[in-house]
């Protein structure tokens, strides 16, 4: 039963997220198999399964060469979380790093942080 729930919560974030980026256009065209190896693929720790649906996720919507918004969700404990659409580019036209988001997301909680992602204080 706890299989079911983790299965049942990931592919309601894959179709969130699809629906952000693509507005819903991939996952709705998608058969149940390839929901199946999505989700099998990530559960045993099989790239090539997993990459070769996942990669429809992936991919621009004609016309498009980067994404407007990512979805990103943090989790913070105690049932709390932090969902943002997050624009992948700055506004100096360069990609952001993850390390860009989690500053921007969490300004004074990063800058308190004894270790940063490159493991110096």
């Amino acid at each position: 039963m706890y299989q079911e729930a983790v299965e049942s919560h990931f592919m309601s974030s894959v179709k969130e997220a699809d629906a952000l980026k693509h507005r819903g256009q991939v996952i709705s065209v998608m058969q149940k198999k390839d929901h199946n190896q999505l989700w099998l693929g990530l559960q045993n720790d099989k790239f090539d399964q997993f990459w070769a649906i996942n990669k429809k996720l992936m991919e621009m919507a004609s016309g498009e060469s980067e994404f407007k918004h990512i979805p990103i969700r943090f989790y913070c404990g105690n049932n709390a979380f932090i969902q943002k659409l997050i624009r992948p580019i700055n506004d100096d036209g360069k990609r952001k790093t993850l390390r860009a988001v989690i500053e921007d997301i969490f300004p004074t909680e990063y800058s308190n942080c004894k270790y940063h992602a490159n493991g110096k204080g």
